[in-house]
């Protein structure tokens, strides 16, 4: 049975919910509750509605608010829903609104997903608020208290109107989003160093002076210099000698030309330690630069016990090599005798004839 056109806008607005509130899920774990954010996307939505005509601006902050709810509940978002003034006043005398919202059932509420534990002002309604709030009177809502209905599909809100600047609140999120991004930083160095200190490989960074800058424990343990001997020595002390040259041309003509047979390469090379003797290493070279200066990084595995399992497996192959010829050896030369002994039962026997 088809649905009437009653039931066919009811299910299209119920998608529309549905999608604007994984819009404001989705922004909100991007972008936290960054006030200036979301306000910016108000502003953006209202610059956008007054073009159409469309204007929220009332007399009042109260009118305001319930010019907006008016708005969308045209379009079938709210059931009901309004703003009044409650009487009361917060510490700081600012006024307190009594907030109300009703929806269909299994709805999202406009206010829940402002709340603070759902999503904080990824709302697009209550950033349209917001904005029209900032823009015609310099305030902004504070949520004090929302409670639910769930069974009623109501919420009762009560907010506070502060008053604030533009300013205030572009400052107070870039501060928060710069504080945010320190400790995110910090934190992202914290484990990096972590894992360079764990690592199993030997890591030396240097600058394109060739200085050593970073040594973690694997590359003490391979090379013998401890952090405080090598840190601010020239890495080449790892080259072996007859090497060097050739180790200094190739710096020289990477900074030059930006050409370099090692980078983002893996090589089989010889390291040398701090005890003079050599080490067989597998290095993988890269090179990144930082405002304007060069800096190499070599991760590197010491490769001896491998050579050595190499070279014993190679001497069995050619032991293996040197008994399957004289097995050959063996077999033709067994060949030829039993032909030699074919041969003379073949004349003994036409002796007795």
């Amino acid at each position: 049975m088809p649905m009437d056109s009653t039931e066919k806008n009811r299910k299209f607005l119920e998608a529309i919910r549905i999608w604007n509130y994984s819009l404001s899920v989705t922004a909100s774990n991007i972008f936290g509750n960054e006030h200036y954010i979301f306000t910016d996307l108000g502003k953006s939505a209202v610059e956008k509605l007054n073009e159409k005509g469309v204007d929220f601006k009332r007399p009042t902050p109260v009118e305001t608010i319930n010019a907006v709810y008016s708005y969308f509940q045209s379009f079938g978002d709210f059931e009901e829903a309004y703003a009044k003034a409650s009487g009361d006043k917060t510490e700081g005398k600012s006024e307190v609104l009594d907030l109300y919202e009703k929806w269909e059932p299994n709805s999202t509420f406009c206010c829940r997903a402002a709340d603070m534990e759902a999503g904080g002002y990824a709302c697009f309604r209550f950033c349209v608020m917001r904005y029209v709030l900032y823009s015609s009177f310099g305030l902004d809502i504070k949520f004090i208290d929302v409670k639910h209905d769930l069974e009623k599909n109501e919420i009762f809100v009560k907010a506070a109107l502060l008053p604030v600047s533009w300013e205030e609140i572009r400052s107070a999120s870039i501060v928060q989003m710069l504080k945010d991004r320190e400790e995110a930083l910090e934190k992202m160095s914290e484990d990096f160093s972590k894992a360079i200190e764990m690592s199993l490989d030997a890591i030396i960074t240097a600058d394109q002076s060739g200085v050593v800058v970073l040594w973690n424990p694997a590359a003490e343990k391979i090379f013998g210099y401890k952090q405080n001997e090598i840190v601010g020595m020239k890495v080449d002390m790892l080259v072996p000698e007859e090497y060097r040259e050739l180790h200094r041309k190739g710096l020289e003509r990477f900074l030059s030309t930006g050409e370099s047979m090692l980078i983002g390469k893996i090589k089989e090379v010889e390291g040398l330690r701090k005890d003079g003797s050599k080490v067989s290493i597998e290095m993988s070279l890269s090179a990144q630069n930082i405002k304007g200066k060069w800096v190499f990084t070599a991760v590197i595995r010491d490769i001896t016990e491998r050579r050595k399992l190499e070279a014993e497996l190679k001497q069995k192959y050619i032991e293996m090599e040197r008994l399957n010829k004289i097995m050959v050896g063996r077999e033709i030369r067994m060949g030829e005798l039993r032909e030699e002994l074919r041969d003379l039962r073949a004349k003994r026997s036409g002796a007795q004839g």
